[in-house]
């Protein structure tokens, strides 16, 4: 028999293993181990592809909200500034009717 880790008990008779099966058997498990490698890199592409356009839509989301509210801003800003212009220009009216009236 081949000097080998398998014990002769778990061989059948006439099964040495020769040096041809062993290496069908090591190409064998090589060639499944590479799919696996390919079929686990795919998945992590899609995975990540999906993820990147998932990101990619909650960054634009974002970015509309935060145009929403800063044109929503503006218009509050202006609007205030109105009201206050309008409160001086009264006040200003006021004054120089006080003035006259003196």
């Amino acid at each position: 028999m081949v000097d080998s880790d398998v014990k002769s008990s778990e061989m059948t008779e006439g099964s040495e293993p020769n040096e041809k099966s062993l290496r069908e058997l090591v190409v064998g498990l090589v060639q499944a181990m590479s799919e696996m490698k390919q079929d686990i890199n795919s998945r992590m592409d899609k995975t990540a592809q999906e993820t990147n356009a998932q990101m990619d839509k909650m960054a634009s989301d974002i970015n509309l909200q935060m145009d929403k509210t800063a044109q929503e801003t503006s218009v509050r800003i202006d609007k205030m500034e109105q009201k206050k212009s309008s409160e001086m220009k009264q006040e200003t009216s006021a004054v120089v009717m006080r003035m006259y009236l003196i």
